[in-house]
């Protein structure tokens, strides 16, 4: 393993070169997975979500399950340096999975935990101590009923402007498109599920 960047910064960096400016958006789907061992709050092993392309393997491990968790989700945002809006996946899935729910705080260590704090940037020490907090955290849960979007918009502050309920670019409905400068604007056509 190498250490790598995951957030918008690589992008940013070059889009600013090049004297543009990006639109960072958030692809999340309505429930969670997991390769490998590690901490998963929201890990449900009855929750029966096949995934074809997302399979256990030797390298990964098994693939984990779970209902979305707004903290974590949060923590992402966060620690990528914040979008302008979400793109929601899976929600066929959802419509299909009614019990499928979302976390949108834990209770760890006797407090309520609305907001993980990033640590510095590669402060092992800090990560073993979210990481044994994160092992023992208990999710407390929210209905989503039917409103996915209204509920991540609320937990996260940002705008769902991609809805997916299926593979195809006619399974896309939203509100997103880029003007010449970068600004969020007219229908999408067909983006990732």
């Amino acid at each position: 393993m190498t250490w790598s960047t995951t957030t918008f910064a690589n992008a940013d960096n070059l889009l600013a070169e090049a004297g543009q400016q990006a639109i960072r958006l958030g692809v999340i789907r309505t429930y969670m997975t997991r390769h490998g061992p590690g901490p998963f709050v929201t890990e449900d092993p009855a929750l029966d979500l096949p995934e074809p392309h997302n399979v256990h393997n030797r390298w990964q491990g098994p693939v984990r399950s779970g209902h979305l968790d707004a903290v974590a989700l949060r923590y992402a945002i966060e620690v990528s340096g914040g979008v302008d809006a979400i793109a929601l996946t899976h929600l066929d899935t959802a419509a299909r999975h009614p019990e499928l729910r979302v976390c949108h705080s834990y209770q760890a260590r006797g407090q309520t935990v609305t907001r993980l704090q990033p640590g510095p940037a590669r402060d092992l020490d800090y990560q073993q101590q979210l990481t044994a907090m994160l092992l023992a955290a208990r999710p407390s849960y929210v209905q989503p009923d039917g409103d996915w979007a209204g509920v991540i918009e609320q937990e996260t502050g940002a705008p769902v402007v991609v809805r997916s309920h299926g593979p195809t670019a006619a399974d896309k409905a939203g509100t997103l498109a880029l003007s010449a400068r970068g600004a969020l604007i007219g229908p999408v056509a067909g983006a990732a599920r």
